[in-house]
C-alpha cells in the first residue's frame, strides 16, 4: 500500500499547511498573516513564526516579512492531499454512518492523518466519486491541477487516464453511460474545425462538443510518457 508519509511531513506540519490552505480557500487575498494563523491554531505568534521558518526551509511555504505566508506548489499539493482525505471521510461518515456534519468533521481530523492515497482512492470509488463535502466544499483531486491536461490539449492519437470530469449532472450522466469516468483510459481520435472531438474508449468511439471536452481532465504524465517513448523510437 502506498504511504502518503513519503512526503516526510509531521502531523504538526500538516496542520499548518491545512490551516493556510483553508484560509486561502476562503478567499483571503495575498499572504495569510502570521497572527491569523496563530489565532486559528490557538498558539503564540512567536511559535508560529518558528514553524513557518521550518516550513520555508523545506520549500513548503514562502514567507513575506510583515505580510504573511503563501503555500508553495509542493506545500499546496500536500495540503490538498489531506483536504481530500478529510472531506472524503466527512462524506462517508455523514452518508453511511449517520454522523452530523460537525461530528464528521471532528472525526475526520483524526482519520485524515492515518489515511493513505490507496485508501482514499478506494473510498472515493466506494462513494461514487463525490465532488463536494457535506458542507459544500470542493474535494481536491488526487492529482495536482498542474499535472493534468484537458482533452482539448491532448495530441491526436495519444491516450491517457481520466482524472476529473467537470460537467453538469446531465452531461456527467451521459459521459458515465459511455464509460468516461475518473480512472477510465481514453484515446483522442480526432478533432473537428468547430472544436468538437472524437475519442475512443472501451473499443467504441464517442463524439462530443468542445465545451464538454474542455471539462474532461487527463493525467499529463501519460501523454508525456508516450511522447518520450515516441521520441526514443525515432532515434
Amino acid at each position: 500500500m502506498t504511504d502518503h508519509k513519503s512526503d516526510g511531513t509531521s502531523e504538526s506540519e500538516e496542520m499548518y499547511l491545512l490551516t493556510i490552505a483553508r484560509m486561502s480557500e476562503r478567499g483571503e487575498a495575498g499572504p495569510v498573516p502570521i497572527t491569523s494563523i496563530a489565532e486559528r491554531l490557538g498558539l503564540r505568534p512567536v511559535s508560529v513564526h518558528q514553524m513557518i521558518r521550518k516550513l520555508e526551509d523545506n520549500n513548503l511555504v514562502r514567507y513575506f516579512p510583515y505580510k504573511g505566508v503563501l503555500l508553495t506548489a509542493r506545500g499546496e499539493g500536500i495540503a490538498n492531499t489531506y483536504l481530500r482525505f478529510h472531506r472524503l471521510w466527512e462524506v462517508f461518515l455523514t452518508r453511511h454512518l449517520g454522523f452530523s456534519m460537525e461530528e464528521a468533521s471532528e472525526i475526520a481530523c483524526d482519520l485524515e492523518h492515518a489515511s493513505t492515497e490507496e485508501l482514499a482512492a478506494r473510498l472515493d470509488q466506494y462513494l461514487e466519486q463525490p465532488r463536494r463535502s457535506p458542507s459544500g466544499k470542493s474535494i481536491p483531486d488526487s492529482i495536482p491541477a498542474n499535472q493534468q491536461l484537458t482533452l482539448l490539449e491532448v495530441p491526436v492519437g495519444r491516450s491517457a487516464v481520466v482524472t476529473r470530469v467537470d460537467a453538469s449532472d446531465s452531461v456527467s450522466a451521459f459521459l458515465s453511460s459511455e464509460g468516461i469516468t475518473r480512472g477510465a483510459e481514453v484515446m483522442l481520435l480526432g478533432t473537428g474545425s468547430s472544436g468538437d472531438v472524437l475519442l475512443a474508449i472501451n473499443g467504441h468511439a464517442v463524439h462530443m462538443g468542445e465545451q464538454i471536452a474542455a471539462g474532461i481532465y487527463l493525467r499529463a504524465a501519460d501523454v508525456m510518457e508516450m511522447a518520450a517513448a515516441g521520441s526514443s523510437e525515432n532515434l
